[in-house]
């Protein structure tokens, strides 16, 4: 499976079938050529939110070491976190990212 992202999200790298694709045309491509459902099949929360996606499912590409700044971990990508804390990218760029292993299978 292969979900496609709002235009307002950099694309980095995208992996059809096992194989990367990192020309941004040729995924662009790959992308539309994907049939995606016109109704999501699920809109129950993704526990973000509730803590039910665990600290070890996120992943950053990068993070303010803790010596600069506590409290900067992919952990910390949360809306609404009570402690007031968030991730922070270690660099100011658009090609920063979040990746969130939802525990399925994908290709």
């Amino acid at each position: 499976m292969l979900h496609y992202f709002p235009t307002s999200i950099t694309l980095l790298l995208v992996v059809l079938n096992g194989i990367p694709i990192s020309d941004a045309d040729e995924a662009e491509k790959a992308a539309s050529k994907v049939p995606l459902p016109s109704v999501c099949e699920n809109d129950d929360p993704l526990g973000m939110i509730s803590g039910s996606i665990a600290d070890w499912q996120i992943t950053a590409s990068s993070t303010y070491p803790a010596s600069w700044v506590k409290g900067c971990s992919e952990g910390n990508a949360r809306l609404f976190r009570p402690n007031g804390l968030a991730w922070c990218a270690k660099f100011k760029s658009s090609s920063e990212w979040l990746q969130i292993d939802l525990g399925v299978r994908a290709l």
